[in-house]
């Protein structure tokens, strides 16, 4: 499977990394952004590493469908 594929056919979990990276950083160095957005980074790495469990697939669920 190329890295297309892996974009493609698994969106929602690429979707939720890429949140996940962004929010990671803002809680991880909270210098020059508003305490708003920190805590709301932090609730979003809870509620973000709980959806990846949700709906990542194994890579051999991928290839049998």
């Amino acid at each position: 499977m190329g890295l297309r594929d892996a974009i493609t056919k698994n969106w929602k979990t690429s979707a939720i990394g890429v949140t996940l990276a962004f929010s990671g950083y803002v809680a991880m160095f909270p210098a020059g952004f508003p305490e708003l957005a920190v805590n709301l980074s932090r609730f979003i790495q809870v509620g973000g590493m709980s959806a990846l469990g949700i709906v990542a697939k194994d890579g051999d669920r991928i290839d049998s469908e």
